[in-house]
């Protein structure tokens, strides 16, 4: 918030800022409960942009424009192998007991983990993953 506060406060008068930001609350409408468990560890916690308009609001602008954007995320897809790369690269950090609750979570089952690999390979797999909120808005006096 501090951060936009100060974008703003650069900007002439006039001067547009946009800012996009995912948001995963789709999780809670995920088709599958080993994906909602093994993505949900890593970024259910990732709320932030839902709060950018009340942000925004509080600053000298204008023309404020917000717009959110879900889409389904495909197994098998170039969507679903960043994910399951992602995945694969802090997979001890969400199944290894001792580094899980380090990082605040639960650890999460190898099976489960295994499970979510899976699907994310499968092309008849699909389930909501994340929402970009994308606001604009105009610098004025």
């Amino acid at each position: 918030d501090d951060i936009v506060a100060r974008l703003v406060e650069a900007f002439r008068v006039g001067g547009m800022l946009l800012i996009e930001e995912a948001d995963y609350f789709p999780l809670a409408g995920m088709t599958s409960p080993a994906v909602f468990e093994v993505t949900s560890a890593l970024v259910g916690g990732w709320t932030w942009a839902r709060t950018i308009p009340m942000t925004v609001s509080q600053l000298p602008v204008s023309d404020i424009a917000v717009t959110m954007d879900t889409s389904m995320l495909q197994g098998g897809s170039p969507e679903a192998a960043f994910w399951t790369h992602t995945l694969r690269s802090v997979e001890d950090r969400l199944t290894l007991p001792h580094l899980a609750r380090a990082n605040g979570h639960p650890p999460v089952a190898q099976d489960t983990f295994n499970e979510a690999m899976q699907l994310l390979a499968d092309e008849s797999f699909w389930t909501p993953l994340a929402a970009v909120v994308c606001v604009s808005c105009r610098r004025h006096a």
